[in-house]
């Protein structure tokens, strides 16, 4: 009985190991993107689901994004870039949630290049009082989000756009997103409308 015991807990092990291996090597093109020195975790990558974008259609990966936030309640997004073609969609799905909340820490630059380029819905945020919008220098190369404390992802960016995205929600994957949101936020600003205090 103990050997049959020893026996099925070897074989578990072996098979979750070469899980993790395999799981390792679907998110190589994605670590591979990433800058040097980039705060990246194992404990979120191991049991994550990697989503490489096509070369045909790079920005179709983004619908990962919008399928993880739609009718959620509590989104929280820290990153570096914004994908201009998927903001307007971001915004609809994050809205269709029951009571929704939405904080977005986003660069000081980028958020006046959006604001330019999207005056009507950077007012439509900065008027929403579900939304709670600042600016920071973003200490990370990729893009992430947390819904509802329960599910994670990256956003991985290349100079040609993105590159893919990770999604996990494992607690030790949602313990390393949530502590790099809180590093991102520690000296955000809140932005306001413009005339308002």
């Amino acid at each position: 009985m103990e050997t049959h015991t020893l026996g099925l807990c070897s074989y578990r092990t072996r098979n979750a190991y070469l899980d993790r291996l395999e799981n390792l090597a679907e998110a190589a093109p994605l670590f591979n993107e990433l800058s040097s020195g980039s705060p990246v975790d194992c404990a979120f990558v191991i049991g994550a689901d990697v989503h490489e974008a096509d070369s045909s259609m790079p920005d179709a990966v983004m619908h990962r994004l919008l399928d993880s936030v739609e009718g959620r309640q509590n989104v929280s997004v820290a990153t570096p870039v914004v994908v201009t073609g998927f903001a307007e969609d971001f915004y609809e799905c994050v809205r269709q949630g029951e009571n929704y909340s939405l904080e977005l820490l986003i660069p000081p630059d980028v958020f006046e290049r959006t604001r330019a380029a999207f005056p009507t819905l950077t007012d439509e945020l900065l008027d929403d009082e579900n939304v709670s919008l600042h600016t920071t220098s973003i200490p990370f190369s990729f893009g992430l989000w947390i819904v509802d404390s329960a599910e994670a992802g990256i956003i991985v960016f290349t100079d040609q756009g993105v590159c893919g995205i990770l999604v996990n929600d494992t607690p030790e994957a949602l313990d390393w997103a949530t502590d790099q949101y809180e590093r991102a936020k520690q000296d955000a600003d809140p932005v306001f409308l413009r005339g308002r205090v």
